[in-house]
């Protein structure tokens, strides 16, 4: 499969014009041959939206609804949204769809870890989510979402390679990671997220698609540097400071072979856990 990774940039608080974006880039992705094309955290709404989060917030159906009549029949869209339940709002992302007409909800992750420390104050606005699955592509590929802060906690890979089917074949990390500090002329923040990209394709065997985002809001400054492991760990890296499209080709085959000869969490780790959590 062919995946695309379309770094982008957002209007804060337009959800219309941050929709006209994601079809923008998504056909240009779909042009180059991509399946999957997925966006970067809260790529419909922008990061920073403090106490207007509560007049923006869609439910994960009313996201979908904005890919109908899209003109990507058959093209599957990961958007990060806040999401908006009965009880609560939540930093979210859905992998959607798209249909000849209708768009389909394939699922919803919500943040696990909500960063609340430094520049980062999410918890006052969001609720934690309390559980990870991995999602049915078509074609049969699995996905597994990690939103940002949770691509940095070891337990979560952990728990998704002791999903009943194993680790999913594809990790997606939508990420809106500010820039800090410099090493030469790179934000030294983005060689963790290729260190972690990498550890995860080689260690567990997924492919990595790490969706970061460019632009600025208030003080912050995003500087995309997304990544991409295939299925081989190669790693492959967009540009810094632009709006870019970054292809990746993917062998499932390939991933479920290698996941079959060599699991991640064999059968003595899984008693060990079993043990640790009794």
């Amino acid at each position: 499969m062919r995946a695309a990774i379309a770094q982008s940039d957002c209007f804060l608080g337009d959800i219309t014009r941050n929709l006209a974006t994601h079809l923008r880039l998504a056909k240009e992705a779909v042009k180059g041959g991509a399946t999957l094309v997925v966006f970067p955290e809260l790529s419909l709404s922008g990061y920073l939206l403090e106490d207007r989060v509560k007049d923006i917030a869609l439910s994960a159906r009313e996201a979908a609804a904005l890919f109908d009549d899209a003109g990507l029949s058959g093209t599957v869209i990961g958007v990060g949204f806040p999401e908006k339940t009965r009880g609560a709002i939540y930093n979210s992302y859905a992998l959607i769809r798209c249909g000849a007409k209708k768009a389909e909800l394939i699922g919803v992750q919500r943040k696990v870890n909500l960063p609340t420390y430094g520049m980062f104050d999410e918890s006052r606005h969001f609720r934690a989510g309390s559980s990870l699955c991995a999602h049915e592509l078509p074609g049969g590929a699995t996905a597994a979402v990690l939103i940002c802060e949770d691509m940095w906690h070891p337990a979560l890979p952990v728990a998704l390679a002791q999903l009943p089917d194993g680790m999913p074949h594809l990790v997606i990390v939508p990420a809106a990671s500010p820039s800090r500090g410099y090493r030469g002329k790179r934000p030294s923040n983005l060689e963790g997220w290729e260190h972690n990209a990498e550890y995860l394709a080689r260690v567990y065997g997924a492919a990595t698609l790490n969706a970061q985002r460019v632009g600025v809001e208030d003080s912050l400054i995003f500087a995309g540097g997304s990544v991409a492991t295939d299925h081989d760990g190669v790693l492959k890296r967009a540009d810094l400071f632009k709006e870019e499209i970054l292809f990746v080709d993917i062998d499932i085959e390939a991933l479920s072979r290698t996941r079959a000869k060599a699991p991640v969490v064999s059968a003595h780790d899984r008693e060990i856990l079993r043990s640790l959590f009794a």
